[in-house]
């Protein structure tokens, strides 16, 4: 009788949050190559930072339902990264790639044709899973132009199993990471290849299909996160500017070997992606959005911040994929300076919400449009530049040497 009580009661329970919708979104399901991926058809509020109605399409992306057969006349454009691309943050109207297309439509470039932005985004990849969404699920809508839009803020740590201060118990550490074996960089996958592993991603995602699961789960993520993050082994000192989730080590060069080898990574993957969208004939971009900090509208607030943390360059991931892309030949596109004259411009908060603060946390609406309209100005100018055409050009030299040789 105790144990039919109680599972009455879960029951009702999980009745009752699925009907009053007060259960936390849950969008994420497992994955066996990428980790997780978003859950096809879910659906629900994000109330946690911002506030909007979040809507997953039948093949697991945030928008509309898009065909993959691309429609005659249109020019594609694939958006690969993380939270900020996924934009759970805003209605997706409000959101970069939807500004982006909307904006994109007026190139005088584009002709008679029409441009269709396709967000590929899900929250917590990294550019490892961003480079494995390319090969599985990009490639089926035949884009012609690849976005890689990176936040440096935690992509770099997030390629490296060192460094990912993730933990196992929000599913974050359920990831592929590549590192370099032999002059070769080589995908790694204990969360899928080691059995303990690979039975609790499994599990984690599986369980976050109940209400009451979310309900109860979520505070205590939330709580570990942040006990983790201030008393952890790799806490900074607490200083303004500082998020938790966010890396301070990369506003100056590497400052361990650990640190040099995640962006050594880093540096390639970007390469392969490149490399990548070559072979199949489309084009690249690289994109590097900003982190909150880079914009705080203050300039005396960024320059203690930077001091404190001991940072060199408040733009040196940009500067360093710059670098990259002048070297391996593909453009980037940095928004971090412009987005910060921007803000110091207006005294405008690029990031935040009244429910947060403002100055940190994911892109408001003023953010999102503002880099919408900054990518979409770009991809107008390489729209119109010579090869935009599907026809198959000859990848890189560098694209036929194993990622980590000297000299790369």
């Amino acid at each position: 009788m105790v144990v039919f009580g109680l599972t009455v009661g879960l029951i009702n329970a999980e009745i009752a949050f699925r009907i009053a919708g007060t259960a936390p979104l849950s969008q994420s399901a497992w994955d066996s190559s990428r980790g997780w991926q978003l859950q096809p058809g879910a659906s629900g509020w994000q109330r946690s930072e911002g506030h909007a109605y979040v809507t997953i399409n039948r093949d697991g992306l945030r928008g509309p339902e898009v065909p993959m057969a691309k429609p005659p006349g249109t020019v594609r454009i694939a958006v690969l990264g993380d939270s900020f691309t996924e934009a759970l943050h805003v209605p997706y109207e409000q959101s970069f790639c939807a500004v982006a297309e909307r904006e994109l439509n007026h190139c005088s470039a584009l002709g008679n044709r029409r441009a269709q932005v396709i967000d590929f985004g899900v929250s917590g990849y990294g550019t490892a899973q961003e480079l494995l969404t390319l090969r599985e699920k990009v490639w089926r809508y035949s884009p012609d132009i690849v976005v890689l839009a990176m936040c440096t803020g935690n992509d770099v740590s997030d390629n490296s199993s060192a460094l990912d201060t993730d933990s196992w118990l929000n599913g974050e550490r359920c990831r592929p990471y590549f590192a370099h074996r032999g002059g070769e960089l080589v995908e790694t996958t204990e969360f899928r290849d080691s059995i303990l592993p690979h039975l609790w991603c499994r599990s984690n995602f599986a369980l976050r299909e109940s209400a009451i699961v979310r309900v109860i789960g979520d505070p205590i993520v939330l709580m570990y996160s942040s006990v983790s993050d201030r008393f952890g082994s790799r806490a900074p000192s607490p200083v303004a500017g500082h998020e938790p989730g966010l890396d301070d080590e990369v506003y100056a060069p590497p400052p361990t070997p650990g640190w040099n080898e995640a962006w050594s990574v880093t540096d390639d993957l970007i390469a392969e992606t490149n490399c990548e969208v070559v072979a199949h004939g489309a084009r690249f971009l690289a994109v590097t959005l900003s982190n909150p900090v880079q914009d705080y509208p203050d300039a005396g607030y960024r320059a203690n911040y930077l001091k404190a943390v001991g940072g060199t360059d408040i733009f040196y991931p940009e500067h360093r994929i710059s670098a990259l892309g002048s070297r391996d030949g593909f453009p980037v596109l940095n928004l971090a300076p412009q987005l910060q004259s921007y803000a110091d411009t207006y005294h405008a908060f690029l990031h935040g919400f009244s429910n947060t603060k403002m100055g940190e946390g994911h892109f408001n609406a003023q953010g999102h449009k503002i880099a919408g309209e900054l990518i979409a100005a770009r991809l107008c100018e390489l729209i119109g530049a010579p090869g935009t055409s599907q026809a198959v050009r000859k990848p890189p030299a560098y694209c036929a040497r194993p990622r980590g040789e000297p000299g790369r």
